[in-house]
């Protein structure tokens, strides 16, 4: 499971500007047994075919079930989710006392079962390399 940036899959965009969050979630859904005997190509398509699922239509379904059910929790049974905060600038962030010396989550193991979430952060080691 993995949040998919959905600015631009609505029809009208979202205006450029808008400040809020403009996410939904989406699934690539296999077997650990497919995982370990299929090349990586096939997990990244399965990726790439979730993340194209969302569209208007999906992102607009997402919003109508948010109003009839409120913001049902999503299935952690036989899960793991995964986001990718490298491109959030973090690391860049200045509050008037310098640069970041992290920029992420503040505890390991997040959300409702601790240790099935998993999040990218973008790290600068002490020489100057970028890394993941």
């Amino acid at each position: 499971i993995f949040p998919v940036n959905a600015r631009m899959k609505t029809d009208p965009p979202l205006p450029e500007g808008f400040y809020g969050n403009g996410i939904n979630l989406a699934c690539a859904k296999t077997t650990a047994g497919e995982l370990l005997t299929k090349p990586l190509s096939f997990a990244v398509r399965l990726i790439n075919e979730a993340k194209m699922a969302v569209n208007d239509e999906y992102v607009r379904s997402a919003i109508d079930l948010m109003e009839l059910r409120g913001r049902p929790h999503f299935t952690m049974v036989g899960s793991f989710f995964v986001s990718d905060l490298t491109n959030m600038g973090f690391r860049d962030v200045d509050f008037g006392w310098g640069k970041a010396a992290y920029g992420g989550p503040p505890i390991r193991g997040l959300g409702v079962v601790p240790g099935i979430i998993s999040f990218f952060i973008a790290v600068r080691n002490t020489s100057g390399v970028d890394g993941v």
